[in-house]
């Protein structure tokens, strides 16, 4: 039963051409470096399937290995499955595991690795066997970390995955997109000291 949801899933993602309405799309960097993608919908959209296409401006990449967290509802990467058929059917938390949602722009059914422009491919699979979708409103989709290009900031700017069928849900209408987003991005260097500061800072708060 839930192979044959995983394949309804990928199917919905790849060839879907559902009308898009109804869901607006957030784009915030919470720090330096770090970009965070959530969304509102209106209630009870159902949405059970995400795609958008990410641009970095100015030579700046990101790759999934720089992944923070993703909201658990979005447990299923269709791109990485088709790449690595089996890991839904015994791995409940994927990320964890080395999945991710990091896709082909041009291609469906490919990963990407490190690069300024990619997809973003999530689906929902409900391993109750309920088939629940995603909430309505989520703040924190995904966020990543986004490496310099050389000018120490980045424009980020979202687009519909037409090639994978942009928001799948029970009940869509219009999505509509943010602003590039600029984000500023710290030197290596700098993120050294970062890390540096929060270890002594933790080890000066250690109890006698």
């Amino acid at each position: 039963m839930k192979r044959a949801y995983v394949v309804s899933l990928l199917t919905a993602l790849f060839i879907s051409s559902v009308t898009t309405a109804g869901v607006n799309i957030t784009l915030s960097s919470p720090a330096d470096g770090l970009v965070t993608i959530g969304y509102q919908a209106d209630e009870n959209s159902g949405i059970r399937g995400l795609s958008l296409n990410i641009q970095l401006s100015d030579n700046a990449t990101a790759i999934y290995t720089d992944i923070v967290s993703i909201h658990s509802a979005f447990n299923a990467f269709p791109d990485y499955y088709n790449s690595h058929p089996g890991y839904l059917d015994t791995i409940d938390d994927p990320l964890e595991m080395g999945g991710h949602p990091f896709a082909n722009t041009n291609n469906k059914g490919s990963i990407e690795e490190a690069t300024s422009a990619f997809s973003l491919s999530m689906g929902v699979l409900d391993h109750t066997g309920n088939q629940l979708p995603a909430p309505d409103v989520i703040e924190n989709l995904i966020t990543f970390r986004i490496q310099d290009g050389g000018t120490g900031s980045a424009y980020v700017t979202l687009s519909a995955d037409t090639l994978r069928g942009g928001i799948v849900g029970d009940n869509i209408g219009t999505i509509t997109m943010p602003q590039p987003l600029l984000v500023t991005i710290p030197e290596p260097a700098t993120l050294t000291l970062l890390g540096l500061g929060g270890l002594l800072l933790k080890t000066r708060r250690k109890p006698n």
